[in-house]
């Protein structure tokens, strides 16, 4: 990695960036990847859940990791890399990292899952990878495997070079906030890259509304119009506030980010 900071990617961001476009040739999470200094990566269970959910944006996914503009990584990859780190020691330090990241959702997630790993620390890669793949799916779908492989990928990546890190990721409260608290790093949601990208990359009001018209159209259909924001209090409560309502503040300059990735009021008036 050449780049000054490193942006982990996952599935709920990917996804509804992709669907949130201006036509069917520009959509809002190619204009994620022009933000200037940041090397953008994922693991590669974000590409199996895409494939999954969106097909699309899967495609969109593996054409951009073909073409060098995000890098993909796989267990594999981060063994070789732990390797590299720790010798070996290496799947001692995964199984580590390993059980850190399933720690956010649940004391015996990984217990229940990966114990029988434990025995494997002075192994083979090899045969450690193929019981990996037996335990991942054991652990089946939509049990926050996508999130556990991210925090992995954090924590392996941090060991391995010493460089920022900030996670692009879901609008789920529940999801994002463990990840950012367990792992200590920023985070951009779905919805504030509309700031992020009007603060970095100066879109202006005309194209982003553009962008955001087709956001607001996906989330309709979906049954919602209104979104979280924090309130400018000691409490720091978190509000419902219309989609548009927050859109025309991000261009008022009258909201700011915070580290969990969600968005503050500047004033008291709401």
């Amino acid at each position: 990695m050449t780049k000054k900071k490193c942006a982990l990617l996952d599935t709920d961001f990917i996804s509804k960036l992709h669907i949130t476009r201006k036509d069917d040739e520009n959509r809002l999470i190619d204009r994620v990847l022009e933000l200037p200094d940041y090397q953008f990566v994922c693991h590669e269970q974000i590409a199996i859940e895409l494939g999954r959910h969106n097909a699309a944006a899967n495609r969109w996914l593996q054409r951009k990791i073909t073409e060098g503009a995000i890098q993909k990584f796989s267990d594999g990859d981060l063994v070789a890399l732990q390797r590299r780190t720790y010798g070996k020691n290496a799947i001692a330090f995964y199984l580590y990292d390993l059980e850190n990241a399933c720690r956010p959702f649940g004391e015996t997630y990984y217990k229940q899952y990966y114990a029988k790993l434990e025995a494997l620390r002075e192994s083979s890669d090899e045969h450690f990878l193929e019981e990996l793949v037996r335990c991942d799916a054991a652990v089946g779908r939509e049990n926050n495997l996508g999130e556990i492989k991210t925090y992995l990928l954090q924590q392996v990546l941090q060991s391995w070079q010493d460089i920022p890190l900030y996670l692009f990721c879901s609008d789920d409260k529940k999801a994002r906030s463990s990840l950012v608290n367990a792992g200590g790093i920023p985070c951009i949601s779905a919805i504030s890259s509309f700031y992020v990208l009007k603060e970095r990359l100066g879109i202006e009001r005309s194209e982003a509304k553009l962008y955001f018209d087709s956001w607001m159209m996906f989330h309709r259909e979906m049954g919602q119009t209104d979104f979280k924001v924090h309130r400018n209090t000691k409490e720091m409560q978190l509000i419902k506030m219309d989609g548009y309502e927050i859109f025309n503040r991000i261009y008022n300059g009258a909201v700011t980010i915070l580290k969990n990735g969600n968005l503050k009021l500047r004033s008291c008036d709401y």
